[in-house]
């Protein structure tokens, strides 16, 4: 392998500096080996992933390990290190950021939230749908399911045109907007497709834009009226319909991302309320996602559908 390209080197040094500004004022810094690794010109890609290993196995009280620390760093290093998805190295993640998945799971041959006769103040009844780990085995996060799974996913924005209370939540040593910056990047790293869903007239906040729009298969679902449901968009069901998983991020997680992911009491245009709702995200997709990508205040409200999400 030739010499890692030092422009690059540069720029993954600048990601280094932007999480820990004196990390090279310290002769003893846990990036010292990799460092090498970058700048022998006989180095191989496996090197690369031996000392990013490496770096996962010391611990990090902020972060959980040294490598989950440089996350932004590391990603971009094996990016442009071209590291093959089954040789990634999964930087692992907290409870709260580890990656968890729905498994798609068909409707019942009636769906409705409430009761029939129609019964708005019964609870309501969501599409609940089988959840694990991914991968059940190691702690991940939606980063590392996305950079090494196959093939390439897409990501769903659910009301995300402002920066919403929770965004500035810190989990695992990264707010809640940088996670879900990390993982657009994620996805567009993979040629993925990314779909907004928004209630005014701006797609997604400001801090989202640069790394939304390098995903290279963008749709905006404009929703006019105030509903929460894009199933009922014909360019949502389309995107949905193009990936076999679906990476889900937004606001709120006990409202509006709940009502999408599990159901709520919208029915089709022209429909009648107590005929079948529309259908959730859970029954046309799998989805992934994770606490820190689910935006509210505190925990997610006990909320069963949720699985091992809720109360986090």
């Amino acid at each position: 392998m030739p010499l890692y390209p030092l422009p690059k080197l540069t720029h993954f040094l600048a990601l280094v500096h932007a999480t820990n500004p004196t990390y090279n004022k310290k002769k003893s810094s846990s990036l010292l080996p990799l460092i090498a690794v970058l700048k022998n010109p006989a180095a191989y890609a496996a090197q690369v992933v031996q000392a990013i290993t490496a770096l996962k196995a010391r611990t990090d009280p902020m972060y959980g390990n040294k490598a989950n620390k440089y996350k932004n760093a590391l990603h971009y290093l094996m990016r442009t290190y071209t590291i093959a998805p089954s040789h990634w190295v999964g930087l692992g993640a907290g409870p709260k950021c580890r990656a968890l998945r729905f498994t798609r799971t068909a409707l019942p041959a009636v769906f409705n939230p409430y009761t029939v006769p129609l019964n708005y103040s019964a609870p309501q009844v969501r599409h609940a749908a089988p959840n694990n780990w991914e991968p059940a085995a190691a702690a991940e996060s939606v980063e590392d399911f996305i950079y090494k799974n196959p093939a390439a996913v897409g990501v769903v924005l659910i009301h995300l045109s402002a920066v919403e209370p929770g965004m500035d939540t810190i989990f695992d040593g990264m707010t809640v907007t940088d996670h879900m910056k990390s993982v657009l990047r994620a996805v567009a790293h993979r040629n993925g497709g990314a779909c907004a869903l928004h209630l005014t007239n701006t797609a997604v906040c400001g801090p989202l834009v640069p790394d939304y729009n390098a995903v290279p298969v963008r749709v905006e679902v404009h929703e006019h009226t105030p509903k929460h449901m894009g199933s009922r968009h014909a360019a949502f069901n389309t995107f949905i319909g193009n990936y076999q998983t679906i990476i889900v991020m937004g606001w709120d997680a006990n409202i509006c991302a709940r009502a999408n992911l599990f159901g709520t009491f919208e029915w089709p245009d022209g429909a009648m309320p107590g005929t079948n709702s529309l259908p959730p995200l859970v029954s046309q997709a799998n989805v992934v996602t994770s606490r820190a990508l689910l935006v509210t205040l505190g925990v997610i409200d006990s909320m069963p559908q949720y699985g091992q999400l809720q109360n986090l």
